[in-house]
């Protein structure tokens, strides 16, 4: 049948209907009955007895539609189970000591020797709470997700806590090493390097799911962080060797982007880029977190920069469309929704206003050595990259020179302030408490060699702080703008909901920039693939 195969050989519950209760499974599939299957990591250390076999096949009920029974009793009463109507879980009634709601992972349909279908459910959880795996604290920590992996330091401190990657880990440091003192990376040979680091990882992977053994690599999830730490691993070793060959091959567009922000986009009116009247407002949190793209080493690292700048100006410009509702309408206002064609005019102002050097570059090098980090086309890093790719795109297809520059609008108080103070968190956390200097030489690094001396940057990343900051001290002495009490916590513009109603004035016109029309059409393959815009 269609099944996940590496589920089911390997599950325990599975393997013992074929085998132990072959009676109750050939009677199942006789009468297409529904039979749910427990996710192997929900059920390590179950006794898989007969009670918990009767209890995952479910017949018809005939009293009531959509509702499911399983083929024990309870007393005089049958345990009742109901499938919800998006059919995403299944919740246990009447029967049940307490009520599950169980989420189904995947649904395939199968067939009996009279090629009647029946169906499989992969659930996440048993459907009785006694069923529950009864483990040690030491076996339930054993292989812990840790609660954030993104950072360098998160990856590797993941990867070493669990003790059968030891040996695997000591390989990879070998190859590593080897990699950095032999290999020439080329700038015109970028994807042979990739294609090299990529199969140094692919096979540290396979040894780390070795080690762990087949029930823990049964776990997606855990699969999934072990995948994206190890090209972390791999690509933190590397990257002054790799990223130093990125930009001095696209040293000419960093230095043309970089130019064209300084004398024509820095300091414009932001109407005038096209962003709608409600949505313009100034986003300094979205443009401190842009200038910490200098300091992240691996692809991971600056693809969840590029979802941070994203989630920061949702939430500024929530807050500011929250701060200026008129009360009347505060009951009644649709809320607002950002589609790609605000959003695109929006990232182009917030990289015209912030610090970042090597944009291009770190989009070249999130495209070529992100692996595992972008394997999905349809998850949430891929749309952040690929809407800053057509935003930087934007950018250096445009002439700004005849928009009207005016000074920019006021920046409140606390929201410098609560920017300044997140920049002085990142350097104590992702940098770590002792190092010195961010790692980013705007120098670029030569290949000629065999070998490659990273440069370093001390002084760069001082000037660019220290530009930074200037511009907060002297928007600091403006006098603030009025503004809210109550300050938005940061949303991810990913599935998330305003909590504030706001009015939807129409968009004006009059003052509207560069058309992004024909640029959006040309840009429409590099969409559809990409998930939808909430």
């Amino acid at each position: 049948m269609a099944c996940d195969v590496d589920e089911l050989d390997i599950n325990p519950f599975f393997r013992a209907l074929q085998n132990k209760f072959s009676d109750l499974y050939n009677r199942a599939q006789e009468k297409c009955y529904t039979i749910c299957i427990p996710q192997t990591t929900s059920i390590l250390g179950t006794d898989i007895n007969k009670d918990f076999a009767e209890t995952h096949i479910l017949k018809p009920s005939p009293y009531f539609q959509g509702q499911l029974l399983t083929l024990t009793s309870h007393g005089n009463h049958s345990k009742t189970v109901t499938l919800a109507n998006d059919g995403c879980s299944i919740s246990t009634g009447e029967g049940f000591p307490s009520k599950v709601i169980a989420r189904i992972v995947n649904e395939e349909l199968a067939y009996n020797k009279e090629y009647d279908q029946y169906r499989v459910l992969i659930l996440d959880q048993p459907l009785d709470p006694k069923f529950q795996p009864q483990t040690s604290e030491d076996d339930s920590s054993k292989h812990k997700l840790p609660e954030q992996c993104v950072s360098a330091k998160e990856c590797k401190k993941f990867l070493q806590s669990v003790p059968e990657f030891a040996k695997v880990l000591e390989r990879v440091e070998d190859q590593l090493k080897l990699f950095n003192s032999n290999y020439m990376v080329l700038p015109d040979y970028l994807m042979e390097a990739a294609s090299r680091l990529a199969d140094i990882s692919a096979e540290a992977v396979e040894g780390c799911l070795k080690a762990a053994g087949r029930t823990y690599a049964a776990d997606f999830k855990w699969r999934d962080t072990v995948v994206a730490a190890l090209e972390s691993y791999v690509m933190s070793a590397v990257h002054d060797k790799v990223f130093g060959v990125v930009v001095q091959q696209h040293k000419a567009e960093d230095e043309s982007l970089e130019l064209k922000c300084q004398r024509q986009l820095r300091g414009i009116n932001v109407e005038a880029l096209g962003i709608q009247h409600r949505f313009a407002c100034p986003l300094p949190n979205a443009e401190l977190e842009l200038s910490r793209m200098d300091w992240l080493t691996t692809p991971r690292e600056k693809l969840f920069c590029l979802k941070a700048v994203m989630d920061a100006v949702t939430s500024e410009i929530t807050a500011h469309l929250s701060r200026n509702i008129p009360p009347h309408l505060a009951l009644t206002a649709d809320k607002p929704c950002l589609t790609s064609d605000d959003l695109i005019p929006i990232l182009v102002n917030v990289i015209g206003q912030s610090e970042c050097e090597h944009l291009h570059s770190d989009i070249i090098y999130m495209e070529t050595f992100a692996w595992a980090s972008c394997a999905k086309d349809l998850d949430d890093l891929s749309y952040c990259l690929v809407t800053f790719k057509a935003a930087v795109q934007y950018i250096q297809a445009t002439d700004f020179s005849k928009l009207a520059h005016k000074h920019r609008k006021q920046v409140s108080l606390d929201k410098l302030s609560s920017a300044t103070d997140r920049l002085s968190i990142y350097n104590g956390s992702v940098m770590g408490d002792n190092s010195p200097s961010p790692r980013i030489s705007p120098t670029p690094f030569s290949p000629t060699t065999s070998t490659t001396t990273p440069t370093s940057a001390t002084a760069s990343g001082t000037d660019r702080l220290g530009r930074q900051m200037s511009r907060v001290s002297k928007a600091l002495k403006e006098p603030p703008q009025g503004h809210g009490k109550d300050e938005q916590k940061v949303k991810s513009i990913f599935g998330a909901e305003y909590d504030v109603p706001v009015a939807l004035e129409a968009a004006s016109k009059s003052n509207a920039g560069p058309d992004l029309g024909d640029f959006l059409s040309s840009l429409q393959d590099d969409f559809v693939s990409y998930g939808k815009q909430n």
